[in-house]
């Protein structure tokens, strides 16, 4: 019998709708999730550098088309389209006194 081959690993996915992402690593670090086909109306730039990493930037700090990256393509991140997230918007809850006062470490 021939060696078993492990399952591919899956493609990501978005944890509240379910809906296939790409993960990019942002100019600042942070990982963030795209629509995983180019969108010509999408406000993020991404491509893949030499190492094969996804890194994204806002196409509003781009500047003029003839500074972006030849490799780049325009993305929507997956924030604007995930529907379960534009379906229950998160609720902005305000600081409660003693919550605030906590966080500014008094007592009382």
């Amino acid at each position: 019998m021939g060696r078993r081959r492990r399952p591919h690993r899956s493609a990501p996915t978005c944890d509240l709708c379910g809906e296939p992402i790409l993960w990019a690593t942002t100019q600042a670090g942070y990982r963030q999730p795209l629509d995983p086909t180019p969108n010509a109306k999408g406000s993020v730039l991404a491509y893949k550098d030499h190492h094969g990493v996804l890194r994204s930037r806002a196409v509003s700090t781009a500047g003029p088309r003839q500074n972006w990256h030849p490799l780049e393509k325009v993305y929507m991140p997956h924030q604007a389209t995930c529907q379960l997230k534009l379906q229950h918007p998160p609720t902005n809850v305000p600081l409660t006194k003693s919550t605030s006062s906590r966080r500014r470490g008094r007592n009382g």
